[in-house]
């Protein structure tokens, strides 16, 4: 249970929004758990080039919008 990360704190850390959140949950499967009604991260089920590239485009298509 180490990798349970809160997902209020883990947005905050990594300056990510609810709608990169949602990007993050559908390429990485198993990474968003519900304990008790409170949120968590599992961060051992997130793969980081997924979730940079998927942020980071995102972003960039923001930014030019």
């Amino acid at each position: 249970m180490s990798d349970l990360f809160p997902v209020s704190q883990f947005m905050k850390q990594y300056s990510i929004e609810e709608r990169e959140l949602v990007m993050l949950v559908k390429a990485n499967k198993g990474a968003l758990v519900c304990i008790d009604g409170q949120y968590f991260v599992r961060t051992r089920h997130l793969d980081p080039n997924a979730v940079v590239e998927d942020i980071f485009l995102h972003r960039s298509n923001s930014a030019a919008a």
